[in-house]
């Protein structure tokens, strides 16, 4: 199968404050909505649910098209 069918792909741009984010290294947690790995205690809860930042609108980047 062609990599375009598998992937999607798309330019981002970082929030300069990256450096400022907390970060614990070697903890992990598991995004309840999709399963992804969240390392370095980087989970949010929202509605009692453990989510990725990303996921919870958090994230430290955004798509640019």
């Amino acid at each position: 199968m062609p990599i375009a069918e598998l992937f999607s792909f798309q330019g981002v741009e970082r929030d300069p404050a990256l450096i400022a984010l907390p970060s614990r290294p070697g903890l992990r947690a598991k995004c309840m909505h999709c399963g992804e790995q969240i390392l370095n205690e980087r989970q949010v809860l929202v509605d009692g649910l453990t989510l990725g930042a990303t996921r919870a609108g958090q994230g430290y980047y955004r798509g640019t098209g």
